[in-house]
């Protein structure tokens, strides 16, 4: 199969990328009032020039590669001609000089041209670990065919994988090939061609057959993919030539300056020790191909720590390429003891252990290089030596090659902050086989040169002053638990400079929903007796919060290692744990017993003890959620509340006793059906067509539908989602897979009748899977393609269609069209934009994330999704919210609000149709301090941003009783499986806040956590019925949000039959003059959408700043000692909205847009 097809591709999707990047405007650069016009026009003419600090030590040394050179194999002619006696091949059995080397690399490429191979061609190479294998990839090459290593010890499922996706020409197999390669290739049906057959002499290569050039494909390597399928690696001549002169420049040269102060004229003799199935494997041929001798070790040999530091000693081994982890262990084992030790050992392929780093400072005169570079980036990008700084560090780009640290805007990152690495330059790949919409994803327009691409690695470093990158870890290796974001690379660097710490490594296995975190440790032989994991995670909790802390630390004697020498990290996440943390009481009671063990089935771990706390094993309101749900379907009854509230197993259990022997919950009668006449029935089904049921609205849904009423029947009280994609998108596909999602859950699909009966229900239509095949599309798609537009105006068009959808009014009359809408537009080529919008009578914002999984996943899976919800289910969930027993709610609500008046600082006043906002950002070091002060007191991230707006309240409207709106998500209730459930379950409670000023606010929070947790017991109550049982017409008119919903960052890495999610955004909408959306990360964020100027935005994002800085600085202080600016609280001149503030939307149904933050907390 001919490369040629594939790098076209991919080159014209870099130049489009490319040309795209000149085009780029950067909108935070411009005045906010050259903005509010005329929001998606040309800013070109408008925008200031951009401008970068790039640091100087970001690029290498740049040099243009000699002429007479195309590949390394113009390299390795000179050594055949000048130096044809010198060794240059051992494997240990046999020996080849430079001269029969080239013989037999010759005598393989003629017959390998002879079998029907053309330039461009794949060939397979599956050799055992011999010369002949090395012989094999340079004849392949000689022949401008693409090299393709296939490991014959692979699984035979890798290697079908393999070769099914890179379809060669055939494969080079020897006389016995291991029984997986076999039934691989006989599966794959690729041609076979015997080594034996091909060694023998025949016509000589032909002397005019064309040599490869730079640009062609020398080899593709396939790396784990994130679908679990190999993904292949397409790699140039010129790149891997760059490397081998950029190496003979720097790293050899030192090399060779240094053995000649010991020997004359010397050749180093190089050990080869990677598989050719990694890109590394080039490292130590390029010794080769410079002159030098290179020692191939087999497989049992390469892997033995012992045995290869006894083979250094034997063959006078100068120079070495070694994991980390071999690495350290061949210093354990007396490799610099031996009568001969090596000159160069070049280290990479994962991170530095910080003791191999120190270690390593006891041999001054051992040259050791940590080489850093992904295979998109030909085996090496950056490189430091171990003497460059005390910490590891991976150093500065190699020749001709660009590193940006980037954040999430494409803006370098200062000094000493954490940035994504981006790479460009001479070893750039060509792009990912196969994978046109991967490549397009990675391999992105480089914003700093006009025209070129750079790759974004996916690895979070940072400069450190000295001008060295450091590693801090993976992006992928950034995980959420209890709503945190933890990079593993930090909690793995606090446990490695522990004493007595050899290696240590971090994993975060999946459970429950989220994350938990072990670490695994291999201890010094001084200490393996004196340190266990529990003194591990007590040490570095001094330095890391608590949540950073692995739950277990195992000790291991050693770490499994993979084929390629790394640490297996899979194994280790697959490994079973020993419980290392202190041992607590067993179970005792049946209920004890029955609590621990769907514990330890929930977090997966063995020995949980009836002391144990369910949020220290990991829990938080998700895995609660679960537990309840496990707990009831073993016939028990337990509450998401008193999981919180207890804590520790053996108190839940107590609760639960407590709730059996209380007896079955009060069911009104409305539980039943609603009853009506066949006539009645009639009615409906000549409105709304062949019906499936009718159910009772809940309490929102009525506010809701009166709203309509009130507004008019075109409605858009919506929830949009964007979702950006890139690659070959199939409408074909995602018609199915729209279609699959209502069939999947139908109530989306329910209209609403407030005019048959005397009360509003819902109507679930009847609908089946025959009726979506048979043409009928459940959810409506609008296609639409920009690409015929020039780039600015395909820019404004988008612009201008998702303004519409955030518009877009659902006819509330109209019974035959459903309240869902879905509009494809295709732009910039190969990039589409979804819009999806439903109306919030069928769907709440914890609904989203399982409505978008199960599309994802229909549109990646052919046969549609499995186990569709039962539509007589949902309506036995809606009507048991519905018949809930309101009468101790009531009750309980009239309590919460005796003696309180409404909060209403905007009364009187009509608020603008146009939303605009205010934003502010705490730093990761604020945000890490916040976090710590919630978690010492035992404080949810909303109930302190709830304290912090009533302060705020306080301070405006000078009470101290205050009230403001808080959205609930309706699912804390005892209905089995609600949270799988979509539709609109969400409510708008009020949230009262008493505050006295001679307590600090944290003590009072924790009261009003108590009582905000026992409220929402009791939300069957809608906000209007709360207000009518009240008295009150209004009780609030601000309103505070704080995100809890599932985390889905893993949807980004996956590959969508070659198209890829780049990006996604949520918008909710609430009706009121100002809320303020909180979104907990890494930094926490909150934004203030307004509606009204009355009190200037700006200045209450300020106050709200200064407020959560003094708190966390000054936690237990009184209220009444926190200062106040003299303006603060005063009204603006003008409640109208004034010119200087930046527009964001127009939304003349009154209701405020605003972007939902979508990470879990």
């Amino acid at each position: 199969m001919s490369m040629s097809n594939m790098i076209d591709e991919s080159m014209s999707r870099w130049s489009q990328a490319a040309r795209a990047s000149e085009d780029i405007d950067f909108v935070k650069d411009a005045e906010p009032e050259t903005l509010s016009v005329n929001p998606v026009g040309d800013f070109s003419s408008r925008t200031p020039q951009s401008k970068y600090d790039i640091q100087p030590w970001s690029t290498g040394a740049v040099f243009a590669l000699p002429t007479e050179y195309q590949t390394i194999l113009d390299l390795l002619g000179q050594q055949v001609e000048s130096s044809p006696t010198r060794l240059a091949l051992y494997d240990g059995q046999t020996s080849w000089t430079f001269a029969q080397l080239n013989e037999q690399v010759n005598t393989l490429a003629a017959n390998i041209l002879r079998a029907g191979v053309r330039r461009g061609d794949v060939v397979g190479v599956a050799l055992p670990r011999t010369g002949i294998a090395v012989i094999a990839l340079l004849a392949v090459m000689k022949c401008g065919a693409v090299y393709l290593p296939v490991d014959p010890d692979y699984p035979q499922e890798r290697i079908e994988a393999i070769l099914e996706q890179a379809c060669p020409r055939g494969v080079l197999i020897d006389e016995y090939p291991p029984c997986g390669l076999q039934q691989a290739i006989q599966h794959v049906t690729t041609p076979l061609w015997r080594l034996e057959t091909l060694l023998c002499a025949g016509e000589a290569f032909p002397s005019d057959y064309p040599s490869p050039q730079r640009e062609d494909t020398a080899y593709i390597i396939f790396t784990s993919g994130s679908t679990g399928k190999p993904k292949g690696v397409l790699n140039h001549h010129g790149a891997l030539l760059n490397l081998a002169l950029s190496h003979r420049q720097t790293i050899f040269e030192r090399t060779l300056s240094q053995l000649k102060q010991t020997r004359d004229c010397p050749v180093v003799r190089a050990a080869h020790t990677t598989s050719f199935s990694f890109d590394a494997s080039w490292e130590q041929i390029l010794w080769m191909i410079h002159g030098h001798t290179l020692y191939l070790y087999s497989n049992e040999q390469r892997r033995d720590a012992f045995e290869l530091s006894r083979l250094v000693e034997q063959d006078h081994i100068d120079a070495l390429d070694l994991s980390p982890s071999l690495f350290y262990q061949m210093l354990e084992a007396g490799l610099m003891t031996m009568s001969h030790v090596p000159t160069l050992v070049l280290v990479g392929s994962e991170a530095i252990p910080h003791k191999l780093w120190q270690k390593v400072s006891e041999y001054p005169a051992l040259i050791v290089e940590n080489f850093y570079g992904p295979t998109e980036y030909t085996v090496d990008a950056v490189s430091a030596s171990f003497k460059v700084d005390d910490t590891p560090v991976i150093g500065r780009p190699i020749a001709n090659t660009r590193t940006y640290v980037l954040d999430e805007t494409l803006t370098p990152v200062p000094t000493g902050c954490v940035g994504e690495l981006y790479l460009a330059g001479a070893g750039m790949a060509q792009g990912y086989l196969n994978q046109p919409g991967m490549t397009a994803e990675r391999f992105v327009a480089d914003p700093f040169v006009a025209g070129d691409v750079m790759y974004r690695t996916g690895d979070l470093v940072r400069w450190s002053e000295k001008g060295q990158l450091a590693f801090i870890g993976r992006c992928d290796d950034q995980v959420k638990i209890r709503g945190y974001r933890i990079e593993l690379g930090e909690v793995e660097n606090a446990l490695s400079v522990q004493p007595g710490v050899a290696q240590a490594v971090v994993v975060a296995p999946p459970f429950a929903g989220t994350h938990r975190l072990i670490g695994f440790c291999v201890l010094t032989p001084d200490y393996a007796r004196q340190l266990s994991g529990e003194h591990l995670a007590a040490a570095v909790a001094q330095v890391l919060p608590d949540y950073m802390v692995p739950s277990v630390i195992e000790i291991l004697d050693e770490m499994p290692i993979n084929a390629s020498g790394k640490i297996d990290r899979k194994a280790l996440a697959a490994m079973p744990l020993s419980v290392t943390r202190r041992l607590g009481r067993a179970p005792q009671t049946d209920i004890e017993r029955l609590l621990c063990q769907e514990a330890q089935s929930l977090f997966g771990v063995s020995g949980i003890s009836a002391e144990d706390d369910f949020f220290s094993l990991g829990g938080d309101s998700i895995s609660a959620m679960a537990l309840v749900n496990r707990i009831r379907q073993q016939g028990y009854l337990l509450k998401v509340k008193d999981i919180f509230v207890e804590k520790t197993l053996e108190k839940i259990a107590l609760q639960i006793d407590h709730h059996q022997h209380a007896g079955v919950p009060h069911v009104d009668d409305s539980a039943a059906p609603i009853l009506m006449s066949d006539d009645v029935r009639a009615q409906f089904t000549a409105e709304y067509g062949e019906i499936h049921d009718i159910i009772p609205t809940l309490p929102v849904q009525n506010g809701l539908l009166s709203h309509a009423r009130t507004s008019g029947q075109q409605s858009n009280y919506n929830a949009l989602t964007k979702m950006q994609f890139v690659g070959d998108m199939d409408v074909q596909r995602l018609q199915q897979a729209l279609d699959c999602v209502v069939l999947r859950h139908p109530q989306l699909l329910a209209r609403f009748d407030v005019h048959i009966l005397d009360q509003a229900v819902q109507v679930l239509p009847q609908i089946t899977a025959s009726a979506a095949k048979q043409g009928n599309r459940l959810w409506p798609l609008e296609i639409c393609s920009l690409n015929e537009l020039p780039s600015e105006a395909q820019d404004a068009a988008l612009a201008s269609i998702e303004s519409r959808e955030v518009l877009r009014p659902f006819d509330m009359d109209d019974t035959r069209q459903p309240l869902l809408y879905a509009v494809l537009v295709h732009h910039h080529d190969n990039q589409h934009t979804l819009f999806l919008s439903e109306h919030h009578l069928v769907i709440d914002g914890w609904s989203m994330p399982i409505l978008l999984r199960d599309l994802l996943q229909a549109y990646v899976q052919t046969a549609g999704l499995a186990t569709p919800q039962s539509p007589e289910r949902y309506a036995s969930v809606i009507r048991q919210l519905a018949s809930r027993d309101k009468s101790v709610a009531r009750q309980t609500w009239s309590q919460a609000l005796a003696g309180a008046q409404p909060t209403l600082i905007y009364q009187g006043e009509s608020p603008s149709a146009q939303v605009r906002d205010a934003s502010f950002q705490l730093s990761p070091l604020m945000t890490q301090k916040l976090m710590a002060l919630c978690q010492h007191n035992g404080l949810t991230v909303n109930s302190l941003m709830q304290g912090v707006w009533g302060m705020i309240l306080r301070d405006i409207s000078g009470c101290e009783d205050v009230v403001f709106g808080s959205p609930v998500s309706g699912r804390l209730c005892d209905i089995e499986g609600i949270e799988s459930y979509v539709g609109l379950f969400t409510n708008t409670v009020p949230v009262r806040m008493r505050l006295q000023p001679n307590r600090s606010l944290i003590e009072q929070l924790k009261d009003v956590q108590s009582e905000q947790v026992h409220l929402c017991e009791h939300d069957m109550l809608g906000l209007d019925e709360i207000e009518q049982l009240t008295g009150e017409a209004c009780w609030f008119d601000t309103m505070l949000s704080v995100d809890n919903y599932p985390n889905y960052d893993h949807w980004f890495s996956i590959d969508y039959h070659g198209m890829r999610l780049t990006a996604m955004e949520n918008r909710g909408y609430t009706h009121l003059p100002l809320t303020v959306f909180v979104t907990p990360g890494e930094c926490l964020d909150v934004l203030i959408a307004y509606r009204s100027t009355r009190y200037s935005p700006q200045r209450l994002a300020r106050r709200f700043e200064q407020l959560l800085e003094q708190i966390i600085e000054q936690p237990m202080m009184a209220l009444k000692h926190y200062t106040l600016a003299a303006d603060f609280a005063v009204p603006t001149e003008s409640p109208n909205m004034g010119g200087d503030n930046h527009a964001v939307s127009v939304d003349a149904s009154h209701f405020v847009q605003a972007t939902m933050p979508t990470s879990v907390n």
